[in-house]
């Protein structure tokens, strides 16, 4: 990977095939294939999970009930969606345009709900000591360096997905606000889950779909373990930096995913064509035009990372377009009449519960 600094790209190159393919992949020898026995976790792990969960539920013991709003991020890895969640705080309600759709779509804190992502019960189980033990070697990385415990993390990752439907479970239950942290690769278990939430009262229901270009989405899951491994190299961090194998991600694009949207933005707009959602607010981070390279090598995508591409659908915009055609939305929503606005900034316009994924 050449965004990598020289030093890392080997190790990051060895962690990829192990992931992959190798003794660090998802599968039968991973911690849930180590601790369930005849279809039932042994009693030292049911010890270690009412831990886990007894410091997830006090860590979210004073945030706000009601159970009625519901938000899932979507989009590939390294796509920017904790920074669109941060902008999102920002934003929505502010004194412009945007700011107004945004509140009119959304309207809830992102500090007010219960985060579900398998992310933080992975680095639970490793934290508590719930790692698969490995043989020696298996820790010694090319260049001298060892594994850092968030390498482990695609070895807890089914124990990690179950310790997520349990606590989303408990969180539904107590009536939190939720927000599931997530790709959306698989449409039919996320509009299973949409109908459930409906049914239970959630009746506010917003998807933030996150797109970037495919290669960015490599680079960035790169640079993100980089960021992450290097601090733990100097000390600055114990846990290190996670990444994503990458046949994940480009098993969400099409063949010619270069050039195209992840499958999580289709299924995050057919779910709200379907109307399982209230709102749909959509953030292009990237620009998708291709400039011609020489040679047999793929189009060059030139990647920004700009608020111009953040557009806003709601329930009632959508229904009206059911009735009539409209022009393709290439600017933010005038709020309340389903209207696009074109919006230009420097650079022009432009255009998650672990069942989820």
């Amino acid at each position: 990977m050449d965004v990598l600094r020289e030093e890392y790209r080997e190790v990051y190159q060895h962690l990829q095939q192990r992931f992959t393919a190798g003794d660090l992949a998802t599968g039968a020898s991973d911690s849930y294939g180590q601790h369930r026995q005849g279809g039932a976790w042994t009693v030292e792990r049911l010890r270690l999970h009412h831990a886990i969960l007894d410091e997830a539920k006090a860590q979210v013991a004073g945030l706000p009930r009601g159970g009625q709003a519901v938000l899932l991020t979507s989009g590939p890895p390294g796509a920017g969606k904790g920074t669109s969640l941060r902008l999102l705080s920002t934003r929505q309600g502010d004194d412009t345009e945007l700011g107004q759709a945004l509140a009119e779509a959304h309207g809830v804190d992102p500090a007010d709900y219960v985060v579900l992502d398998p992310d933080q019960f992975k680095e639970a189980i490793i934290r508590h000591g719930g790692a698969p033990a490995l043989p020696p070697q298996a820790h010694q990385l090319p260049g001298g360096r060892r594994l850092a415990p968030a390498e482990l993390a695609p070895l807890v990752h089914r124990e990690s997905s179950f310790l997520q439907d349990a606590f989303e479970s408990w969180a539904r239950e107590q009536g939190f606000n939720l927000l599931y942290d997530g790709v959306m690769k698989n449409f039919d278990k996320t509009r299973g889950l949409l109908g459930d939430l409906a049914q239970e009262g959630y009746g506010r229901r917003v998807v933030l779909s996150v797109e970037v270009p495919m290669q960015t989405s490599l680079e960035q899951n790169a640079l993100r373990w980089q960021e992450g491994r290097a601090a733990f190299d100097t000390g600055l961090d114990a846990y290190g930096g996670r990444m994503a194998p990458e046949p994940l991600i480009r098993a969400l694009y099409p063949t010619d995913g270069a050039a195209s949207f992840s499958v999580a933005r289709a299924n995050a707009e057919r779910l709200h064509a379907e109307g399982m959602l209230t709102g749909l607010i959509r953030l292009d981070r990237g620009q998708w035009a291709q400039t011609p390279a020489p040679g047999p090598h793929s189009p060059a995508i030139q990647h920004q990372s700009t608020e111009v591409g953040m557009r806003v659908s709601t329930a009632a915009a959508r229904s009206r377009s059911s009735t009539r055609k409209k022009p393709p939305i290439t600017g933010t929503p005038t709020p309340g009449t389903g209207q696009s606005r074109p919006r230009h900034g420097p650079d022009g316009p432009e255009q998650g519960r672990g069942r989820s994924k």
